[in-house]
């Protein structure tokens, strides 16, 4: 027992590191951008550069709905292969394959031999087409988007909040050098999720990075030297995400792991299964462009362009963290998927802990870095001489991460739930903290203490989610195998 444990936990922190820092990566790129054009052009471009990140997590959204549907199924269905080999074989458990594809071949008779390496190919087969539908939606999605949105960029920017002229002006331009390349950003982070279900954790976690020192230098290189504003900015990330997506390409390529480029042929009920499955963890990723949609409207009707500035700064934070606890959830995903689909519940239960734990843990540290040491980070975006805006930024983003402290609660149970099938309740606690108790909180203390309460809504909401992702925890506990759907 205490060596299973041992070697689930370093399985755990196998797969949620490179996650982790996979979320951080994509973040960033929005973040760098940010602290490069407050530098190389103006406060007022900077906030227009973070009314554009609503935009780049509605396309991370579109893409995780579908990969980490497809993730999931693919896991259930390797588990489950796993779970009657085991009944049939003599050989010690293997668990879930590391770094050379999840499927492995099992056995020692020689007269089932043939029949297990065809058992395994299928497993392989079936996992590489549901990889390929996926691709396949993503491209399909990606025209469907860029046809959208691309002759319709300056109403995006009202619709995003960018009701000052000169704010919209800088949104609109950087939106033209984003959206062409829509594309990219969902083929990209679909890559990246279904390369570490594949097995490759540290290997995402390498090109994602890649992209992110890429991102650093032609931000460097656009904004700064060549003087291109907020254009060169988003030129740059876009080229960033172009080439992270080569590199994904070149890996599927060679087919090193169970995941291939290959011949298919559509499932369309499958496509439906996975978005469903999917469809939280998606409004968990949205939920941060969301958030910064709402405030940006809400601070517009009833605070300064001053708060906006502030605003924009905490919105960073707020995005990398959120993101972060993702990134935990999506690291354990395929892990407790394939646990489950064994039917091994007390692997499955361990797994749990450890999201938990880990997604509480970082919200907690996160919320006393913030506290402690928001004054250095507000630093980076504004200049010593500006006190007065400093001292008020400074409240604003004390009161805002106040949530984390409930966030990685909220977050991990989304992110359990959506790796058991529990589709209803996943979804549920997703709309609740991102969409439904959000603008109750908004509206509740708005009425109470004005423009005053706006940034305390995020603690409200996260602490009245805790109590519904409590009740649907303990409404789960016993009955882990009652049922694979809602």
């Amino acid at each position: 027992m205490l060596m299973m444990k041992t070697t689930l936990k370093t399985k755990f922190i196998r797969y949620m590191i490179p996650s982790v820092l996979a979320q951080w990566v994509y973040t960033l790129y929005n973040m760098v951008d940010g602290i490069f054009v407050a530098r190389g052009v103006n406060e007022i471009a900077l906030t227009a550069v973070n009314m554009a990140f609503p935009f780049l997590t509605f396309l991370f959204a579109v893409s995780i709905t579908f990969a980490v549907g497809t993730s999931t199924f693919a896991a259930l269905r390797i588990g489950k292969n796993m779970e009657e080999e085991s009944g049939r074989s003599s050989g010690k458990e293997k668990g879930v394959g590391e770094e050379r594809g999840i499927c492995k071949e099992r056995g020692t008779g020689k007269e089932k031999g043939a029949d297990k390496e065809k058992e395994i190919a299928g497993e392989k087969d079936t996992a590489s087409a549901l990889f390929m539908q996926d691709i396949v939606v993503q491209l399909i999605l990606s025209i469907v988007i860029v046809g959208i949105c691309l002759p319709r960029i300056p109403d995006i920017a009202v619709l995003l909040g960018a009701k000052d002229q000169d704010i919209r002006m800088y949104l609109i331009e950087y939106l033209h050098w984003i959206v062409p390349f829509s594309g990219a950003f969902l083929l990209s982070y679909t890559f990246e999720i279904l390369l570490k279900t594949d097995g490759y954790p540290r290997k995402a976690m390498q090109i994602v990075t890649t992209g992110a020192v890429l991102n650093i230098f032609l931000d460097w290189l656009f904004v700064i030297r060549l003087e291109r504003g907020v254009a060169g900015a988003a030129f740059a990330t876009s080229l960033s995400q172009i080439t992270v997506t080569i590199l994904y390409c070149v890996h599927f390529a060679r087919a090193a792991g169970a995941l291939h480029f290959c011949r298919f042929v559509p499932e369309p009920r499958m496509i439906l299964k996975e978005a469903y499955n999917g469809f939280s963890a998606g409004i968990n990723e949205f939920s941060a462009g969301l958030i910064t949609v709402i405030f940006n409207h809400v601070i517009t009707a009833f605070l300064t362009e001053q708060a906006l500035v502030s605003y924009a700064m905490t919105s960073y934070i707020n995005n990398i963290v959120i993101c972060s606890i993702t990134g935990i959830s999506q690291g354990a995903q395929p892990l407790i998927s394939t646990y489950y689909g064994r039917k091994d519940k007390e692997s499955t239960n361990i797994l749990k802990v450890y999201l938990f734990r880990a997604s509480m843990l970082f919200g907690i540290i996160s919320f006393l870095l913030c506290f402690f040491f928001g004054k250095e980070y507000i630093l980076f975006y504004l200049k010593p001489e500006e006190e007065e805006l400093i001292r008020y930024s400074l409240k604003v983003f004390r009161e805002f991460t106040a949530s984390f402290l409930f966030a990685g609660f909220n977050l991990a149970t989304v992110g359990y739930f959506t790796a058991v099938v529990q589709s209803g309740k996943a979804f549920f606690i997703s709309i609740c903290r991102s969409l439904a108790m959000l603008c109750l909180s908004l509206l509740v203390l708005i009425l109470i203490l004005g423009g005053a309460g706006v940034f305390w809504a995020p603690l409200l909401s996260e602490m009245i989610c805790m109590l519904f992702s409590v009740f649907l925890m303990k409404k789960k506990a016993g009955r882990l195998y009652d049922s694979t759907q809602d």
